[in-house]
């Protein structure tokens, strides 16, 4: 006999669990488990939320996305050439060593297919990491593996920008103004 697992929409199928607590990740349920003859069984197939419909939970995945902090300033977008998963929604999936689903692992992401651009004058700044820029932030690298992220975790990176008064790409706060009489 065999059952497959449909999910509703905003989910999708986890595992199934028998009354001895086995475990199959496999959707179809089609010999999986072992039962004795004579013997009813009753099998549960477990859900979990998927907010981005790509049929693997969300309690697997880490999403990641690259933002303006003042879109006055400057604009984030995904480059028109950019390969898979490197513009400004990325989504990645935590496997372990033996490709099974985890909830916690590392994720490195890219700034490859992510363009930043600045308005008339400002200049792209530093990018930070789940909030805008204050006065003391001096800036993360988004390309920096992050260790030890639980999935379902979303992570934004803020591109921030600053005044350029002369154009030259580079803002103001770090250039000095000498002036000779």
């Amino acid at each position: 006999a065999s059952s497959k697992a449909t999910a509703e929409e905003g989910y999708a199928f986890d595992y199934w669990t028998s009354p001895k607590s086995e475990t199959s990740w496999n959707a179809t349920l089609s010999d999986t488990f072992t039962a004795q003859g004579g013997q009813t069984y009753t099998y549960t197939a477990n859900f979990a939320k998927d907010t981005n419909k790509d049929d693997i939970p969300d309690k697997y995945q880490v999403f990641v996305n690259f933002v303006s902090a003042d879109e006055d300033r400057g604009e984030v977008s995904t480059k028109d050439d950019a390969e898979d998963n490197t513009g400004i929604d990325q989504v990645y999936t935590l496997k372990d060593e033996d490709g099974h689903y985890v909830t916690k692992g590392d994720v490195t992401p890219s700034l490859a297919g992510v363009d930043v651009k600045a308005n008339e004058g400002f200049a792209f700044d530093i990018w930070t990491k789940n909030t805008p820029a204050t006065d003391t932030d001096t800036g993360v690298n988004p390309a920096e593996t992050l260790t030890g992220i639980q999935g379902g975790t979303t992570i934004t990176f803020y591109a921030n920008f600053a005044t350029d008064s002369n154009g030259d790409k580079t803002p103001n706060k770090y250039q000095a103004t000498v002036t000779y009489k």
